[in-house]
């Protein structure tokens, strides 16, 4: 993903907390993210974070969003979702000075739909949704996979997926406008639509029946749309959370 800091959106908490959860439990806790930014020159930092987590028939909470379940069962759930989308950019954490010459991205709320199909295999999610803050009114969109492993008191959560950007929010997070290249240097860019695979492990470890040990790392393979901007400097994005969580 390409948020500086607070990339848990990214990462399969929320499922690896929903594992070791129970119907209308709430989950508080505290956690570090160490990320990774493609952003050329960018500060990799590391930061705390306090997140929550509640599940119940009609309404959840699950890392920055916040859903309603349309309808339910055994094995399918359809919701309508709002989230916050901590992705931005700020000049003064890149080292490069042409960068430091762009105008910032900042974070924005997204409105949108979820579906999940929980198999024996594994559970699918597809999810669509947009900005609703007018910052790149463009629209994300996800296909992915992960599966629960229990083993006692430990769950291991593999994951795989590909998340589509459309071409105004790739452009708003990673093109350069004409007054922007002017004023930077850099070579004016308008990228397309892309899609972006991602691949996901998370790890818990029930330390007490109310306190569990989380840690989760997600990698994501930029697509050429983004690795061409001149405001990047790799083909990938990484993240790697650790905390523990408190249920109630």
């Amino acid at each position: 993903m390409i948020v500086r800091a607070c990339t848990c959106v990214g990462i399969s908490l929320a499922v690896l907390i929903s594992a070791n959860a129970s119907a209308n439990e709430l989950s508080v806790g505290l956690g570090g993210i160490y990320h990774i930014s493609p952003y050329a020159d960018y500060t990799k930092d590391f930061s705390a974070i306090p997140f929550a987590h509640y599940e119940s028939d009609k309404i959840y909470f699950r890392e920055t969003s916040l859903g309603y379940i349309i309808s339910h069962d055994d094995k399918n759930e359809f919701s309508a979702t709002l989230s916050y989308l901590p992705y931005e950019f700020k000049p003064g954490d890149s080292d490069k000075k042409s960068l430091q010459q762009l105008d910032k991205r900042e974070t924005t709320a997204l409105a949108g739909m979820s579906y999940y199909l929980h198999e024996k295999w594994g559970t699918i999610k597809l999810s669509f949704s947009g900005d609703i803050l007018d910052k790149s009114n463009g629209f994300i969109g996800e296909a992915s996979w992960m599966h629960a492993i229990k083993m006692g008191k430990l769950s291991i959560i593999p994951s795989a997926g590909i998340t589509w950007y459309s071409s105004s929010f790739t452009q708003y997070y990673y093109g350069i406008s004409g007054y922007e290249s002017h004023d930077s240097g850099l070579k004016k860019y308008q990228p397309e639509d892309s899609w972006n695979p991602f691949l996901g492990l998370s790890v818990s470890y029930k330390l007490l029946p109310q306190l569990t040990l989380l840690s989760s790392a997600r990698y994501t393979m930029l697509d050429d749309q983004i690795k061409n901007s001149p405001m990047v400097d790799s083909a990938y994005d990484f993240s790697l959370f650790t905390g523990v969580s408190w249920s109630f």
